[in-house]
């Protein structure tokens, strides 16, 4: 009964067997205390062992254990025999040694150690804090050295290591002092440290030696260099960034764009060779060539700053910045190779300037070129200037740019043509930055022309701008215009105010923009003439250059007043306009360029077409002396002319219509009021037209030979005629039926026309009509013709755009909450799929796409009926709908589709559409309000509309409940509609804010 082979971790046990061997082997209990386990088999073993001993591992070092064995019968076991106690061995873990820092940047440094004897199993823990505090945590690391990334600038650090010699087996903690990193404000950081870990030491030779082919940008090299020598630094990345410092990284030496140039001067030793990816000093871990070219030749300096600029399709000028040596000569040397000129290398030419115009050059190829200084007996290094492409063959740049008619917003800019005169026009570019564009900057845009506009520029600010030649398949060098600064922001009014479309309760009123353009224009009208002021509150806002004025009254005299509202200022208020609302009556009465001729004109009534006047306006009238019984034709040689006759006050309509018009005087006689207007929207024009009537005796009433119908479709047709002759004063009167039973004498028509042609609307799908036409000469009509004209229309299409090849999306059914604020469905749709939406009856829904050019279709569940469509946003009144409906976006009418992802939107609330039945228990008060409108009803008020008299809605409100208070507190003074709906009955009131 034995211990034996005990260590740090594991130790062999052996007992001696009974003898009888146990059908079940042995159990064996260990324990760091000396509690023997219990014999009721409450204890459970530690293990089994099949035979008289047992290894056992993972025991922790330098513990003592205490240990029992027991047989196991089958289903008894023996009692637990003690058999004594042992200790494991103290595992040796020694602390590593040597703990040093070194390659120390702005970011960065390198921590090295030796390894103990024994090497610890497990390697080692480092860390690092600012405080100098004990460590708390720890890194793993398996080698004897790491680099430290992350650092701050200008930071002292405090550092330490040790041993891992298995699980919790740690060696002390080895401190190895402190570090501060560089002050990082020239690129003197390293997130990838040293490398390569030895010194380079150049040879010399002139040529370009590489220190490292997997250089990294975000490290640097260590370099020994000698006093008095040129030396040139180089990456493989044309734009990488190089910074060269003392050893120690803390004193700047240089700095540039590769290739970088730099004489050692009086510093010899070594120096720090940094790579970045640009200025910023940025790192990337993508593989670069780090080279190093040098000389001996100290009384040899070479030039610095190569430029190239000027290209054209066969030349190109270069430039330098002269070398501190004054050399005699500069040596070039071009190639299309990007090989590097070597010592041995024979330039091209030679100059003793510092520019040179390259010529014979070929079009579209990248030329690289090289400088150096030549001293006479002794040359520098040659340094690289990049490359330049040439143009295409025979693009000439324009020339002689200008700018003229700048203002806060625009300029012109204009240039002379280049010769021959590039095929595709010319390119143009600005910028508030004076960096010159390459032959990679996109154009801000092309022109045919020799000048342009540049238009949505900012006040005050100063704009570079270039011109360029596009030949189609070859460009021009851009050729720089210089600056320009834009005039400081004004706040212009708006001029040329007129009104039109004048009714007796409406008119338009527009004007000429303002020069700059505001965000807006104010409104503002009145029954005074006496003008606003700078404190007046406009009537309204709107974003274009007219508006419609609505709710005035009839017989009335307003006068209007625009002004720009450019959000910070306002200008003053425009002139006044003014305009007379017309009396009640229907056609139109407006004349805004009064009577024409003076003189009332008597038609001779001979049968013939008799000029009143050459020159009429649209938007005048003239005075005809009229008699009874006589058939009148009134004609404008502007065949959208409309017409209305009136009495000699205007205060009874006679006829109106679009030109010709035919009308019989039947009773009436005496003087009559002829008014011209360009459409049934009383539009008004002064644009010379003719003026002319015809009197004569009313023809004999003949009805039509024949009928015929057009266009038939599932909804409509277009029926037509024989012209009747004569030709009826008052048209033709039409009859249709599903009944092919002709019409009497007494049948009250289907509808008139004024030519020999309807179209029919409304129509039943797959119906057959039957149809007769009638002449009406203004007194007892022509009989119905004798033949029916007859047709049947098609079954009818589904509107709208059903087809979803994408799908449903998403699955589930989205129920919005009916506040009246917009609702995400989906936020990755497409065009092409649709949703499911579960919607309520009596409520208006509004559906809408991120994309403000979709096209939106509303169908039934089943899709079998299409409920509403049209362009994003479709508002859509549910009426009597409830439940699943379907919501299809689509790029357009057309039903077009498109993967790509938009928003589909739904908003939902109470409806103020055409509602039949009216509120009548609603109370309101005050009137006039100032702060709040009161409103109660003995039912819930679903919605309030507030409507300005520009017919704009200037606030909506969703109650919810039978009384609210509407704020007015920031609502312009002026006549307002209150519009209410509750529980599908509404109420339209007319309220004063003051």
């Amino acid at each position: 009964m034995t211990t034996t082979n005990i260590t740090n971790t594991s130790a062999t046990l052996n007992w001696t067997p009974p003898v009888s061997a146990p059908a079940n082997g042995y159990q064996y209990y260990i324990s760091q205390t000396s509690t023997p386990p219990l014999n009721n088999d409450s204890t459970p073993p530690t293990g089994y062992s099949l035979t008289s001993s047992k290894v056992i591992n993972n025991l922790n070092q330098n513990t003592t254990y205490y240990w029992w064995v027991r047989s196991s019968c089958g289903t008894q076991n023996t009692i637990w025999i003690y058999y004594g106690s042992f200790t494991t061995a103290a595992t040796i873990c020694n602390q590593p040694s040597n703990l040093s820092v070194s390659a120390i940047t702005g970011n960065s440094a390198l921590l090295s150690w030796t390894a103990p004897s024994p090497t610890p199993s497990d390697g080692y823990q480092y860390f690092y804090n600012t405080t100098g505090a004990t460590p708390i945590n720890a890194f793993d690391v398996s080698n004897t050295s790491v680099t430290l990334n992350g650092l701050q600038p200008n930071t002292t650090y405090y550092y330490w290591v040790k041993s891992v010699c298995g699980f919790n087996i740690f060696s002390p903690w080895l401190f190895g002092g402190s570090f501060t990193t560089l002050n990082g404000q020239f690129c003197n950081v390293a997130t990838y440290g040293l490398h390569p870990p030895a010194t380079f030491t150049p040879a010399c030779t002139g040529t370009a030696e590489n220190i490292a082919i997997d250089a990294y940008a975000g490290e640097y090299s260590n370099v020994a260099i000698t006093a008095n020598t040129n030396y040139t630094f180089s990456s493989s990345v044309a734009t990488d960034y190089i910074t060269l410092t003392s050893q120690d990284g803390n004193t700047l030496l240089t700095k540039g764009t590769t290739p970088l140039s730099w004489n050692s001067g009086t510093n010899s030793g070594v120096i720090r060779y940094y790579f970045h990816k640009s200025a910023a000093c940025d790192s990337e871990n993508v593989d670069r060539t780090r080279s190093i070219t040098c000389s001996s030749s100290a009384s040899c300096l070479p030039p610095s700053n190569l430029l190239s600029f000027d290209v054209s399709s066969s030349t190109a000028s270069i430039s330098w910045t002269a070398s501190s040596s004054n050399p005699s000569l500069y040596d070039v040397y071009i190639s299309t190779s990007a090989t590097a000129p070597t010592a041995g290398t024979t330039p091209n030419g030679n100059i003793d300037a510092t520019a040179a115009t390259i010529n014979n050059l070929s079009p579209s190829t990248t030329y690289y070129f090289w400088v150096r200084s030549d001293c006479g007996a002794l040359e520098s290094v040659w340094v690289s200037g990049g490359s330049f492409t040439t143009t295409g063959a025979s693009c000439n740049a324009p020339s002689n740019i200008t700018k003229s008619n700048i203002t806060s917003s625009t300029a012109q800019i204009n240039w002379s043509a280049a010769t021959p005169s590039p095929a595709s026009g010319y390119q143009f570019y600005y910028s508030t930055s004076n960096i010159a564009p390459t032959g990679a900057t996109t154009p801000s845009g092309s022109t045919a022309l020799t000048n342009t506009t540049l238009n949505g520029l900012s006040a005050s600010t100063t704009y570079y701008v270039w011109v360029r030649s596009n030949c189609g398949s070859a460009t021009s060098n851009w050729v720089s215009g210089g600056s320009f600064t834009t005039a400081a922001a004004v706040c212009n009014p708006p001029s040329g105010l007129i009104s039109f479309s004048i009714t007796s309760n409406s008119a338009g009123i527009s004007w000429t923009a303002a020069v700059p353009a505001p965000e807006q224009y104010d409104v503002y009208f009145s029954t005074s003439s006496v003008a606003p002021n700078a404190g007046t509150i406009p009537i309204g806002s709107v974003s274009g250059v007219s508006a419609t004025l609505i709710e005035l009254s009839a017989n009335t005299t307003y006068y209007f007043w625009v002004r720009s509202d450019c959000s910070s200022t306002q200008s003053a208020w425009s002139a006044v306009g003014t305009f007379t609302t017309l009396v009640a009556v229907p056609g139109c009465t407006n004349a805004s360029f009064g009577q024409f001729p003076d003189a009332t004109f008597t038609p001779s009534c001979d049968g013939s077409d008799e000029l009143i006047v050459i020159n009429a306006y649209a938007g005048e009238y003239s005075l005809v002396n009229i008699v009874a019984n006589r058939q009148y034709t009134f004609q404008s040689d502007v065949e959208t002319d409309y017409i209305t006759i009136t009495n000699q006050d205007a205060t009874a309509t006679y006829a109106y219509g679009t030109t010709p018009l035919v009308w019989n005087s039947g009773s009436s006689s005496g003087v009559i009021r002829y008014y011209f207007h360009t459409n049934a929207g009383c539009g008004e024009q002064n644009q010379d037209r003719g003026r002319y009537i015809r009197c004569q005796t009313p023809p004999p009433c003949n009805a039509p030979a024949g009928v015929w119908v057009t266009n038939v479709t599932f909804n409509g047709a277009q029926l037509g005629w024989a012209t009747a002759f004569p030709q009826p004063s008052n048209g033709y009167q039409y009859y249709v039926s599903t009944s092919a039973t002709a019409p009497t004498a007494a049948t009250v028509p289907t509808g008139t026309a004024a030519t020999n042609s309807a179209v029919l609307s409304s129509l039943q799908p797959q119906t057959t009509y039957y149809f007769w036409v009638r002449t009406n000469c203004g007194g007892t009509p022509s009989v119905w013709t004798a033949t029916a004209g007859t047709f049947t229309t098609s079954a009818q299409p589904l509107p709208g755009c059903t087809e979803a090849p994408y799908g449903e999306f998403p699955s589930s059914v989205f129920t919005p909450n009916c506040t009246g604020s917009n609702q995400i469905i989906v936020s990755n749709a497409y065009a092409g799929e649709y949703s499911r939406v579960n919607v309520v009856a009596n409520r208006q829904y509004t559906f809408s796409s991120s994309v403000d050019t979709d096209y939106v279709t509303i169908m039934d569940v089943n899709a079998t009926t299409t409920l509403a469509h049209g362009a994003s946003p479709l508002l859509w009144d549910s009426g009597s709908t409830a439940g699943v409906i379907r919501y299809y976006l689509h790029t357009d009418a057309s039903c077009g589709t498109a993967d790509v992802d938009r928003i589909r939107y739904i908003s939902c609330a109470a409806t103020l559409g055409e509602v039949t039945a009216e509120i009548t228990s609603l109370e309101w008060h005050p009137n006039p309000v100032k702060d709040r409108l009161y409103l109660s009803h003995e039912d819930i008020i679903d919605q309030v509309e507030v409507v300005d008299v520009l017919g704009q809605i200037v606030k909506t409100e969703l109650p919810n409940q039978s009384s609210v208070a509407i704020d007015f507190t920031n609502v312009a003074e002026g006549v307002y509609l209150i519009k209410v709906l509750s529980e599908g009955r509404a109420k339209t009131f007319r309220i004063v804010k003051e």
